[in-house]
């Protein structure tokens, strides 16, 4: 069974790109808004959530958006950060608010969801 799974990026072409490049592996949704986004994964939950950081809201960014989803303790689920923020200060950063795990744009989206595979099947 292919799994679920919810990308919250405020650019367009990086949501298109990845929807495009996982078509056939996964049954992913995406939007642009942070609050869309949580108002989503609570009506539809999934496997996965892929988080950019830097959403272009002033409201809400990423480490926002998986506080939101993280207190439903009903949304179970691996959370990983997609971000354009690079080094070993973001990545733990990432790690310490919550997130599984962390990747960096310009992402290969294949071996990304390989990684995450391998991530899930090793019981995380």
């Amino acid at each position: 069974m292919k799994k679920k799974v919810l990308y919250v990026e405020d650019n367009f072409v990086n949501r298109l790109l990845l929807e495009k490049s996982l078509h056939g592996i996964v049954k992913i949704d995406t939007e642009e808004n942070g609050f869309k986004g949580i108002a989503l994964a609570e009506e539809k939950k999934y496997d996965v959530y892929i988080l950019d950081l830097n959403l272009g809201d002033p409201e809400i960014d990423g480490f926002g958006v998986l506080q939101s989803i993280k207190v439903n303790k009903q949304l179970k689920g691996l959370y990983v950060a997609l971000t354009a923020y690079d080094g070993t200060e973001w990545k733990n950063k990432c790690i310490d608010s919550g997130f599984d795990m962390y990747f960096t744009k310009p992402v290969n989206a294949k071996s990304m969801w390989l990684d995450i595979e391998n991530y899930l099947k090793i019981g995380h």
